[in-house]
């Protein structure tokens, strides 16, 4: 996953409500998060 927030800003990734992980952006505002190899079905991850 990636995406952009403000620069040096703190990124969580939920999926549903479980918390993933969090990821910081860079000084451009960039920021990119892999997360560990989820289960079989579905899911809805979202960075906030």
């Amino acid at each position: 996953m990636s995406g952009t927030a403000e620069a040096r800003a703190t990124v969580t990734i939920y999926d549903g409500s479980t918390v993933l992980g969090t990821a910081v952006a860079d000084e451009d505002g960039h920021w990119r998060f892999t997360p560990d190899p989820l289960g079989e079905g579905s899911t809805a991850s979202a960075p906030r």
